[in-house]
């Protein structure tokens, strides 16, 4: 069982013993915006928050396999948190920065940085399970169908760059993009080239490593 404790304006304390799986989403934004916001809690380590891609025209995000370089990224909570009293801990929308980054033969994963509370900008320790979903792009593959709904890395933009014949894929239009070497070793005699493919609105919810005090 976990406490979670806050304050109210005669700084009474009042303690509610939840557990963790009364961290429940609340689907009913309006309500949530009716109610009160509760200005001391602890949501604790091991919860898994619900995140959306904050770009609601992505799709998927396109990274390498030995890409370097993390991809800036934001992601929005699909759904209120809320206590097992219906209390709202965390709102539907609030934003969650952090990185997607690829680690070699494990995969790619969102790593969470900071998160946005009101006119506050908290620390958050929690990254999303890994994701191994892959996709191959061929030699001459249509630049503009690879790139609709996506955001890319930086190094999976020069690939593609170089795969598709489109020298419009710039790393100044790629979401994150924070620029690439040379890669034609990689391409060198090769027809095909497997990215890891990150569906941002079913891949990364994530899970507090910390506990998070609001």
């Amino acid at each position: 069982m976990i406490s979670f404790t806050w304050r109210n304006t005669t700084a009474t304390l009042l303690t509610a013993t939840l557990s963790v799986g009364g961290l429940l989403p609340l689907l009913d934004s309006a309500t949530a915006q009716r109610l009160p916001d509760i200005s001391r809690a602890t949501i604790p380590a091991g919860t898994t928050l619900p995140m959306d891609s904050a770009d609601p025209e992505t799709e998927k995000i396109l990274l390498t396999m030995d890409e370097e370089e993390p991809l800036p990224y934001t992601l929005v909570l699909s759904s209120n948190v809320r206590d097992r009293n219906d209390r709202i801990l965390l709102a539907k929308g609030t934003v969650i920065e952090g990185y997607v980054e690829v680690t070699e033969d494990e995969g790619a994963r969102f790593i969470g940085q900071e998160i946005l509370v009101g006119p506050n900008r908290l620390v958050l320790d929690g990254n999303s399970d890994y994701v191994t979903t892959t996709e191959t792009v061929k030699k001459g593959a249509d630049g503009d169908d690879i790139l609709r709904g996506a955001a890319i890395g930086a190094a999976a933009a020069s690939v593609l760059s170089v795969l598709t014949g489109d020298n419009s894929i710039s790393i100044g239009e790629i979401l994150g993009g924070a620029g690439a070497g040379a890669l034609g070793g990689l391409l060198l005699g090769r027809k095909s080239v497997t990215f890891y493919s990150v569906d941002p609105n079913e891949d990364l919810d994530v899970t507090l490593t910390n506990d998070l005090a609001l």
